[in-house]
């Protein structure tokens, strides 16, 4: 489920039915902007603010990331080294988590770091559907404006950020598989 439908339907759900549903005075959930400025518990409301774009995120993240390392493991427990490792008489669980686990990490921390770029790059469509201004907005109005340095400049920190999770990537891959380190 595209995340702008997942949104939509968490605004509709969780906060605007839930109110009537239960007979809350309020939302317990909020769908706009990042605060109220009502003068109400800053933290409170701030998180009452981010449940649902949180949610919304992660629920298709946690997904993908889920169906690929259990692809993964699948994999990896199938490899010749897991099956001698088992011969041997190790047991299943040092088998599944020295052995096993520690190799099927590996695709998912490149999954998991380019997806990470990807959320400090900016979400656009995230951002829009719960008014929050973040670099996702920043950029669709310098698009709009037709301003060419915000955009440049816009462009030079989301690629830092994927760099930078890149580079983290192949520090945990060193750090889960001894043989990848750099000499």
């Amino acid at each position: 489920m595209p995340p702008f439908w997942f949104g939509l339907l968490a605004i509709q759900f969780l906060a605007i039915q839930s109110k009537s549903t239960f007979g809350l005075a309020q939302s317990p959930f909020y769908f706009v902007g990042l605060h109220s400025g009502n003068g109400t518990s800053y933290d409170l409301d701030y998180v009452r603010h981010l449940i649902l774009p949180v949610l919304t995120l992660t629920v298709q993240l946690i997904a993908g990331w889920s169906r690929f390392m259990r692809a993964s493991m699948l994999d990896v427990l199938s490899a010749d080294y897991v099956r001698t490792a088992r011969a041997k008489g190790v047991p299943r669980r040092k088998v599944i988590l020295k052995h096993a686990f520690r190799n099927g990490l590996i695709p998912l921390v490149t999954v998991v770091a380019l997806d990470a770029g990807a959320l400090f790059g900016g979400l656009i469509i995230t951002e829009q559907i719960f008014s929050i201004a973040g670099m996702g907005r920043l950029f669709v109005d310098s698009l709009v404006k037709g301003d060419a340095q915000v955009l440049a400049v816009w462009t030079i920190v989301a690629a830092a950020f994927v760099i930078i999770f890149n580079l983290l990537a192949d520090i945990a891959y060193g750090v889960l598989d001894p043989r990848v380190r750099l000499s």
